[in-house]
């Protein structure tokens, strides 16, 4: 069962919805945002929100401010409330607090059977089972609290809110694969443009590149004279001297195959270097 669902109201809205989660994972993750790196690579939504921020003009201004905060220590109890407001108008959480009053039962007997059971090993002098017992001890008293502060999140009685972030109850694979579905959904909505739309300072570079090798003009349209891999390579090697960034180049250029080029494939492209091309890498 999820631990909580979108509301209706803004389950068409992709845009607010992408905005809420970037800005809850931004203050919620902690230990467990770092196991999910490889899988959910956060690097790939930020600078996809950093080179598309017109897709996010219509979004709150706080939360904005929260989403391009660099430091979550420089956010206070306000911007924390923020973005607990923003979650209570989007979603709702289905989780009742019962499992949590079962998880404490059961810690609390756990912890108790615990100490018996090192009062029991002192008095063997067993200095291992002691060891044993203290670390048992130490995990189930660890769950009890956790359990009582999910518990306070769920019924409302906790009120200072970075700790109702820190110890809302979700699941935190849960909603970065339910990011990983909006932002793919995002970015399927950027359109391709027509060389004509091009900006004149883009057209020099684009033009440049054709020079290098680099591209191919064809029909008004910038395609790259070989695979990704090799173009990406070619850019690092530059380092300033083309000012291209990722986004420019799913603007305005195609691959060999005229098919749309995704920050995806760059990524990938990136990857597939990582190993034989690391001076070339960021």
């Amino acid at each position: 069962m999820q631990d909580f669902e979108i509301k209706d109201s803004s389950k068409n809205d992709k845009t607010g919805v992408f905005e809420f989660y970037l800005a809850f994972l931004k203050v919620h993750c902690s230990k467990d945002g770092i196991l999910y790196q490889r899988k959910y690579p956060y690097e790939q939504y930020e600078d996809f929100y950093t080179h598309h921020s017109h897709i996010f003009n219509g979004c709150n201004s706080d939360l904005k401010r929260i989403i391009d905060t660099k430091d979550r220590n420089e956010l206070t109890d306000s911007d924390f409330q923020i973005v607990l407001d923003e979650f209570e108008k989007r979603c709702f959480t289905r989780r009742t607090g019962q499992r949590e009053n079962w998880y404490i039962s059961f810690s609390g007997f756990a912890l108790f059977f615990g100490m018996v059971f090192i009062v029991a090993s002192i008095i063997c002098k067993s200095f291992f089972l002691v060891a044993v017992g203290v670390v048992f001890s130490a995990a189930c008293f660890s769950s009890l609290l956790r359990n009582i502060n999910v518990g306070r999140v769920i019924s409302g009685k906790q009120k200072n809110p970075k700790k109702r972030i820190f110890y809302f109850p979700v699941r935190t694979n849960e909603v970065f694969k339910k990011l990983d579905q909006l932002w793919r959904e995002l970015k399927e909505d950027v359109i391709q443009v027509d060389s004509e739309d091009i900006k004149i300072e883009d057209l020099k570079i684009l033009e440049e590149l054709v020079q290098e090798g680099q591209l191919l003009k064809e029909d008004g349209k910038y395609k790259l004279a070989g695979p990704i891999k090799s173009f990406v390579k070619w850019r690092e090697e530059q380092g300033d001297i083309y000012d291209i960034k990722n986004n420019f180049i799913c603007k305005n250029i195609l691959q060999t195959d005229g098919s749309k080029i995704t920050l995806n494939s760059i990524y990938q492209a990136k990857s597939r270097n990582k190993e034989d091309e690391k001076p070339f890498l960021d």
